[in-house]
């Protein structure tokens, strides 16, 4: 399918990883959660389809200034839906997101 794995020692130092996966045109910030689980995010503004990027409080669209807190929920338009959640799943040491949702 269309995933992408990433090793689960990569949060050791830090709970959120930004990760360009190979032939995708946007990024995607993994997040561990305080229960162990972990939760992908796509990059993308759900306004413009823009490319959007991790700021202090959350992630940013430069395009039109949309804002996303760090779950992805719009705190600032003029984006009106949340952020993409894409699905995730893990095994021992790696953890796999579904690119296609």
């Amino acid at each position: 399918g269309n995933k992408v794995a990433i090793l689960v020692s990569m949060f050791d130092k830090s709970p959120l990883q930004i990760i360009s996966p190979k032939n995708y045109p946007y990024e995607v910030a993994v997040q561990k959660e305080t229960d162990g689980t972990y939760k992908a995010l796509l990059l993308k503004c759900t306004h413009f389809d823009n490319q959007i990027v991790p700021s202090t409080n959350g992630y940013t669209c430069n395009f039109h200034g949309s804002h996303f807190d760090k779950e992805g929920k719009v705190t600032k338009g003029p984006a009106s839906q949340p952020l993409e959640q894409l699905k995730t799943s893990i095994t021992t040491t790696e953890i796999f997101i579904h690119l296609n949702g």
